[in-house]
């Protein structure tokens, strides 16, 4: 089956949160397919379980001209061999060596052997009912990011045969009439997920949890662009619901469809010994991959390969002491699973310092216009902000809480005191409702709106997160203070500190009538001159504290403040040698 995609271009769906339900599919039966569907089974050492399942999929009602069977094999001794013209449908078989556990491998091989738009992904011991292909189809002929996922019953099969099978399959009740009256189970968990989550239409972020390989449907191109299956896994367990959560921050929608029903040749509706076992050390793997609360533990000091938050700090021409602020404001949050992009324009004039200052550092990427979709593409926060502003520890947790918490946002604004309302200094969203709405957006529509539409939005003041501008505490005097061209750039966070310093030793009454003649001194100097002015200012400033020390009852030792004296009057290397020959000398009369 090797024809183009027909019909119109598949748009994105445009629904609330995962609401597949306002999504207007035709009922079975009762519309013509055009889409061609490429099914894929992973396959080891099974025949028998393949021959029935093959039996089914022979009596699909979705047009057999439309239909692809794609057996990968996942190096089976001997090789598998079948007979396409054994079949009403095109039958591809394709192979690869055999590495060990290759579940992963074996669907990716068999998904670019494929040549249909619509991938179906099933188990070959999974017998499907004969509307199983049409269910998951027609999702897919309606919204092109759609992961429709299925369901199975599992049940022995001993004693039926490929044509019991076929002929079952043709009748009116399907396999239910063959295999129904036989003791059948369900895995509990899933219909427990389904429960809580009122069949995944609830606000929950963890409805990618059932999204079980062994029969899901999702478009050809949507599932290279989210990388495929991930080929490290090469034990059981866990790749399948890891792809889910790719899906799932991507902002895909999740359709449970029952329709699309499957018989699970023998038990294993829940887990063996074995495969706890697997899954327990597979759990390890996927606290790393899924960035979710409920497959890690994200205590201080942890971090992962996938981070929960990416913050992008966007600078300009702010000194590197703002920038410095900033990031290490981020940097010290006390929620510490993040990654933090730091957008550095190449001709800042502390570009240098500044990534050898921070980029070594593993949670942070110092790059001109860094691409958070490319290093941290499903981090399901992101937070873009400006380099003037500055969080306490708690702010992060903050936003995460509710972009993830029990109501979810799809975005979050914020603005700081002073400025205006709508004046936004950070924003916030899920990658999830980003995603989504940036395929379903028309050229005329803001992506953050659409988000929030679909997602819900919030502005929320700076105050309520514990966000400031840099500016309000380590730039008092530089804020208004007038550069002279060809000078530095701005004064530093050590000269601030001086002047506060100065300022102290002076009447409250006083001190704006100090930090405004500041402004009018420092403000036109070279850095050097101001360096220097500031360093006689200072040593003038400790000596009359010392002076005026020296002959005041304080609770120092009058031998601490003479001490002290000294040290302001002398240089700090000849004060050093002095009090290393005081203490030198005073140390054997401590000892009796």
């Amino acid at each position: 089956m090797s024809q183009p995609p027909r019909g119109p271009v598949v748009p994105a769906a445009r629904v609330r949160g995962n609401d597949w339900r306002m999504l207007d599919v035709p009922d079975l039966g009762t519309w013509t397919p055009f889409r061609p569907v490429s099914l894929v089974l992973p396959y080891y050492q099974a025949p028998r379980e393949l021959s029935i399942t093959l039996a089914a999929l022979a009596r699909q009602s979705y047009p057999m001209e439309l239909l692809e069977v794609v057996v990968a094999d996942d190096g089976s001794n001997p090789p598998l061999e079948l007979e396409a013209g054994d079949h009403p449908f095109d039958l591809v078989v394709v192979h690869q060596e055999d590495l060990g556990f290759g579940l992963a491998r074996a669907r990716n091989t068999g998904a670019k052997a494929a040549s249909g738009e619509i991938l179906v992904f099933i188990d070959c011991d999974m017998v499907p009912e004969p509307w199983h292909v049409e269910a998951h189809a027609r999702w897919h002929h309606v919204a092109s990011d759609a992961l429709t996922i299925g369901f199975r019953r599992h049940v022995e099969f001993d004693e039926i045969t490929p044509e019991m099978v076929r002929d079952a399959a043709g009748s009116e009740e399907g396999l239910e009439g063959l295999l129904g009256s036989r003791d059948w189970s369900v895995p509990e968990w899933i219909e427990r997920h389904m429960v809580r989550t009122n069949e995944l239409t609830s606000d929950d972020d963890d409805l990618f949890r059932v999204a079980a390989g062994g029969n899901l449907g999702i478009r050809k191109e949507t599932y290279f662009r989210l990388g495929g299956s991930d080929e490290s896994f090469t034990q059981w367990g866990a790749e399948d619901i890891e792809f889910g959560f790719r899906a799932f921050t991507d902002g895909l929608l999740f359709v449970p469809e029952r329709a699309a029903l499957c018989w699970h040749q023998g038990e294993g509706e829940e887990p063996s010994p074995s495969e706890v076992r697997s899954l327990e050390d597979q759990r390890a793997k996927i606290s790393h991959l899924i960035a979710h609360r409920g497959f890690r533990r994200s205590v201080a000091g942890r971090s992962f390969a996938v981070p929960r938050a990416t913050i992008t700090i966007r600078t300009g021409d702010e000194s590197r002491d703002i920038v410095l602020e900033a990031v290490e404001s981020w940097l010290a949050s006390s929620f510490h699973d993040l990654l933090l992009l730091v957008d550095l324009p190449a001709d800042h004039p502390d570009a240098v310092w500044l990534t050898r200052q921070l980029d070594p550092d593993p949670r942070v990427t110092v790059a001109e216009a860094p691409d958070a979709d490319r290093l941290a593409p499903f981090t399901p926060v992101h937070v873009e902000t400006s380099a003037q502003v500055a969080v306490e520890p708690e702010t992060l947790g903050r936003l995460v809480a509710l972009l993830e918490g029990q109501h979810p946002l799809g975005v979050v604004h914020s603005t700081i005191r002073g400025r205006s309302p709508r004046d936004e200094v950070l924003i916030a969203w899920a990658r999830r409702a980003w995603s989504r709405a940036t395929r379903v957006a028309d050229r005329s529509e803001d992506v953050a709106e659409v988000a929030g539409e679909l997602f819900g939005e919030r502005w929320v003041p700076g105050s309520d997160l514990g966000i400031r501008l840099v500016s309000e505490e380590r730039q008092p005097i530089a804020a208004d203070a007038p550069v002279a061209p060809g000078s530095g750039a701005g004064i530093s966070a050590a000269e601030v500190s001086d002047l506060q310093q100065l300022a102290l030793l002076v009447d409250a009454e006083q001190r704006g009538e100090l930090l405004a003649m500041a402004r009018q001194v420092l403000g036109p100097m070279s850095d050097r001159q101001r360096r220097l002015l500031l360093r006689v200012a200072k040593r003038i400033a400790l000596l009359v504290a010392a002076t005026l020390g020296l002959f005041t009852r304080t609770g120092k030792p009058f031998g601490a403040r003479l001490a002290d004296l000294f040290r302001a009057m002398l240089p700090w290397a000849i004060y050093r040698r002095l009090r290393s020959v005081g203490v030198a000398l005073v140390s054997p009369f401590r000892r009796r």
